[in-house]
């Protein structure tokens, strides 16, 4: 496996696009039996391929896939999202710092996890003075309001009587992801949503 790791994957799950993950993440789903040799991946370069394909494509070299399919083959089903347990998800810059919360109470790097009806977050709140706890909310597809995208900035506006300060400053909920394919995945996903 290269050391650099140049590309990211997306699986694509009921015509979505779940990721992006590494190599290293997809073989580990395979492993562990949530995907299997025939699922379809999307390289961070558009390039389509099986999983088998990336598995056999040690130092993730292919300029093309490592085999065709065949005329008249149809593709293979992809796994459904809920049943396999592949929900996508984000690393997420909260902001803040150590005198003050970021988005949604939190500080820092955390998750951001796609669940359909809700986003799940997950990071490291403030607890008192000094201490800090990893804490997860849920935050329902329903009380956002309007969802502004700016670079890899991600303005979340809530609805009124929403438990969050931002709600009730009237701001929004600024997160940063890591790049524009996250970015890119998830507009898919809340357009789908929405």
């Amino acid at each position: 496996m290269r050391e650099d790791n140049p590309y990211k994957y997306a699986l694509l799950v009921d015509g979505r696009k779940v990721g992006p993950f590494d190599r290293r993440t997809v073989i580990g789903m395979l492993v562990k039996k949530l995907v299997e040799d025939h699922h379809i991946l999307i390289r961070s370069d558009s390039l389509q391929m099986t999983v088998a394909e990336l598995v056999a494509d040690r130092f993730e070299m292919a300029d093309a896939p490592i085999r065709g399919v065949l005329p008249g083959e149809p593709p293979a089903p992809p796994p459904a999202a809920n049943a396999s347990g592949l929900w996508p998800s984000f690393i997420v810059n909260f902001g803040g710092g150590a005198l003050r919360s970021g988005a949604f109470g939190f500080s820092g790097i955390g998750e951001m996890r796609y669940q359909g009806d809700f986003l799940r977050m997950t990071g490291r709140q403030r607890t008192g003075l000094i201490s800090k706890t990893d804490e997860r909310i849920k935050l329902q597809m329903d009380s956002i309001k309007e969802v502004r995208y700016m670079g890899t900035a991600v303005e979340f506006w809530l609805k009124p009587l929403q438990p969050f300060e931002e709600s009730k400053r009237g701001q929004p909920a600024t997160v940063i992801l890591e790049n524009d394919f996250a970015i890119q995945e998830l507009k898919d996903l809340l357009r789908l949503a929405g």
